[in-house]
């Protein structure tokens, strides 16, 4: 080990450990903790070092995460945040074996682990993946926690226009669009578990 390098019984070799957030104030505001990830992102997709980042937003339906490869700035916003459900991303690195190009994959650290073992025996995957971004994870989580959610505050999941587990500012509010307007409620994190 050369003398840059540290080491820490919970997270292994280190050369340094930073924090940050956006400078666009927009993307800190409706991220879940600062927008570094989705800004890193458009960084690298704007100066071309990159073709696409593995990413998951919602679905058609507002509630239902859907992985995909994100090509611009726009559809990294539109993936920005965290989603406390569970999240398939095995269909996307199919996708990026086939492609041509180079991406970054974002995901927990289940995901991350996953994905590099895939890396050390699919060599068209590991040729095109330039990064992995592991983000946190704070559990896992299953969609009857969300199902949960909706039934506690009365919401009808197919009157939902826009759902996020943190928006609305520094780590966020449980924010509910739906058919009868808009509402707040306690952050997942100050919620008895279910």
């Amino acid at each position: 080990m050369d003398t840059c390098t540290k080491e820490d019984k919970y997270i292994g070799r280190y050369i340094g450990l930073h924090t940050g957030y956006s400078l666009d104030d927009a993307i800190r505001y409706h991220s879940a903790s600062g927008g570094m990830v989705s800004q890193f992102l458009i960084y690298l997709l704007e100066k071309n070092i990159i073709d696409g980042a593995l990413v998951t937003g919602y679905g058609d339906d507002h509630i239902t995460p859907i992985s995909f490869i994100a090509r611009t700035a726009d559809e990294v916003i539109n993936a920005q945040s965290s989603k406390y459900c569970p999240v398939a991303l095995n269909k996307v690195g199919n996708e990026i074996a086939r492609s041509e190009g180079k991406f970054v994959v974002v995901g927990t650290p289940c995901h991350i682990q996953g994905f590099r073992k895939r890396a050390a025996i699919d060599r068209r995957f590991r040729e095109h993946v330039v990064g992995y971004f592991s983000i946190y994870c704070s559990s896992g989580r299953t969609f009857n926690g969300q199902d949960y959610i909706f039934r506690h505050y009365g919401v009808k999941k197919s009157n939902i226009k826009y759902f996020a587990y943190r928006d609305e500012g520094c780590l966020g509010k449980l924010t509910i669009l739906h058919g009868g307007g808009g509402e707040e409620f306690p952050s997942p994190r100050t919620m008895v578990r279910c």
